[in-house]
């Protein structure tokens, strides 16, 4: 009894499983029947059109996935996405109900017509959009669709003068190569890149992104432009408080008493520092010169040539504390009871201006003419290299 109950599910099952094959090679055979209907007498070297008179509309759109590399001293601006592009083709056509609904159909590049897209700003090997290994999907209707994706490598005029607060703008432009304006046209999609599937860079933000087209010299030509700021904390913290805190540490020489220290050490140290620690960052610094060299290379030369004049500077100040021949010059007592805010005649009658008051006096001349030169130097520098934020 169990037997016969279950004859008639296995059999049900046979005819199930029978049945399927046979479907879905007739269906794989009605998509081979569709490419011979149309492909049949279709030449893919002349271009679809309705009328000679109306140019083919190219529907574009650019994908950013990620950035690659952004070189300084090259100019090379290298990102990998891809783009949705688009068009009608009316000789590829058919009727879905002659082919049992077949809607779509997806074809190689390299059999069927499409649009001569040339990367005109390309870093080395000018090329066409897309290879023959990628597919373009078409619909029943001639809608065609293509997604060619690649690494893009193109020239970007890098300005570095701010570094490490730049802020650069690159560009992708790309043209109708072979068809003029009245043949072939775009049309943007959008007016921005596509950022959906974009990953971020771990030097670079993407600050903003446009995208356009314009006709120019009977070509129509489109652009997608991608606005990018530096990050600059690992600059700030790595390169320029070490050398702003030696900076200051140099400048606190004229603290040092002269009879428990000694100040020329103490300041070649510094200097000798500041020049190693420059050594060890430069390979960080930007080596070019076009348009012009990176304030922040002023910067530090700046800082370096203010060490060294700290040093002269304390060389002379350990000879104005350790004369004690000569009388100190009246000029010098006025210098001095000026700063000292007292009355050059009471300090003539007391006549206690000795050269270690003239020392003193001129470190804390050096200590504020010093601190003053490297505020302000400091200050102008990185407010105009923070001016383009």
């Amino acid at each position: 009894i169990k037997m016969c109950t279950l004859l008639p599910f296995f059999l049900s099952l046979l005819f199930l499983a029978s049945r399927a094959v046979p479907r879905n090679t007739s269906f794989c055979r009605l998509e081979e029947s569709v490419f011979n209907s149309v492909m049949g007498g279709y030449n893919r070297h002349v271009r679809p059109c309705v009328s000679l008179h109306e140019p083919i509309e190219i529907n574009i759109e650019f994908s950013m996935m990620n950035i690659n590399e952004l070189d300084e001293l090259t100019g090379k601006f290298s990102v990998i996405g891809f783009f949705y592009i688009s068009w009608s083709d009316p000789r590829i056509q058919w009727d879905t109900k002659k082919f049992n609904n077949v809607h779509s159909l997806f074809l190689p590049q390299n059999l069927v017509w499409k649009p001569a897209i040339l990367l005109t700003n390309s870093f080395a090997i000018h090329h066409n959009l897309g290879n023959d290994e990628m597919i373009i999907h078409f619909s029943s209707s001639g809608h065609a669709s293509w997604n060619p994706g690649d690494v893009i490598e193109t020239v970007c005029d890098v300005d570095v003068e701010n570094f490490p607060f730049d802020v650069q703008v690159c560009r992708m432009t790309y043209v109708t190569w072979g068809y003029s304006v009245t043949q072939m046209s775009f049309k943007m999609l959008s007016d921005k890149v596509n950022l959906q599937y974009y990953s971020p860079h771990g030097v670079w933000d993407i600050l903003d992104t446009y995208a356009y087209s314009h006709s120019q010299h009977n070509l129509d030509y489109v652009h997608f432009v991608v606005k990018l700021r530096r990050r600059s904390i690992f600059f700030l913290v790595n390169m320029l408080l070490p050398v702003l805190m030696l900076g200051i540490l140099n400048i606190f020489v004229f603290v040092i008493p002269v009879a428990h220290g000694d100040r020329i050490a103490y300041a070649l140290s510094v200097h000798l520092a500041i020049i190693v620690f420059l050594t060890l960052v430069s390979e960080n610094l930007p080596q070019t010169s076009k348009p012009t060299i990176s304030l922040i290379c002023y910067l530090l030369v700046s800082n370096v040539s203010l060490s060294a004049f700290i040093i002269i500077f304390t060389i002379f100040g350990l000879r104005i504390h350790r004369r004690s021949v000569k009388p100190v010059p009246q000029c010098i007592k006025n210098v001095i009871c000026f700063l000292q805010r007292q009355k050059t005649e009471e300090t003539k009658e007391k006549n206690d201006v000795m050269w270690r008051d003239a020392g003193k006096c001129f470190d804390r001349l050096c200590i504020f003419l010093f601190l003053s030169a490297f505020t302000l130097m400091n200050s102008s520098f990185l407010l105009k290299m923070s001016g383009s934020i």
